[in-house]
């Protein structure tokens, strides 16, 4: 018996190379999504940054000197991190915390926060202690200065 007939079937070949394709396109798909979305080192960065200018802005509509620090608490093998804003009171001369900026102090974990200098005062005339402060978690690290910050407040108009 001889059978005449075309096959209605792929190769292996032909299979093989299809599921390589379909690989390649789901893990350019899965590099994608983690790019297009922001880490968490990234977000915690940005809230910092929009939390100097709160205080910036704090200063200069209320006339009252600011005082912002970093906290670190270390706990369960685990550094934390907080920033801590205070306000100095001109009637007795002592700094108490200021709850209006942040209600809530960002707190964040296993991101190494540094500043080169222990306090950022800001004054209601518009100075700011010059500082540099970085955010770092493995590979990933982003600084800004303060005088920047204060540069882009008075020009809006400019880019951070």
């Amino acid at each position: 018996m001889s059978t005449t007939g075309t096959s209605r079937g792929f190769t292996l070949i032909e299979l093989l190379i299809v599921l390589l394709i379909v690989g390649i396109m789901t893990s350019l798909a899965a590099i994608s999504l983690k790019v297009a979305r922001p880490s968490t080192t990234k977000i915690l960065f940005n809230q910092m940054k929009n939390q100097f200018r709160s205080a910036i802005n704090f200063s200069q509509f209320r006339n009252v000197d600011l005082r912002i620090k970093f906290i670190e608490k270390k706990e369960d093998k685990a550094s934390y991190y907080q920033t801590e804003i205070r306000q100095l009171t001109p009637k007795d001369g002592k700094w108490i915390e200021n709850k209006s900026i942040a209600e809530k102090a960002l707190t964040w974990k296993n991101n190494t926060v540094s500043m080169d200098v222990e306090n950022i005062m800001i004054a209601p005339d518009g100075t700011i202690t010059p500082a540099t402060i970085s955010f770092k978690l493995d590979d990933e690290s982003y600084q800004f200065e303060t005088k920047k910050l204060m540069q882009n407040n008075k020009n809006p108009k400019e880019s951070p």
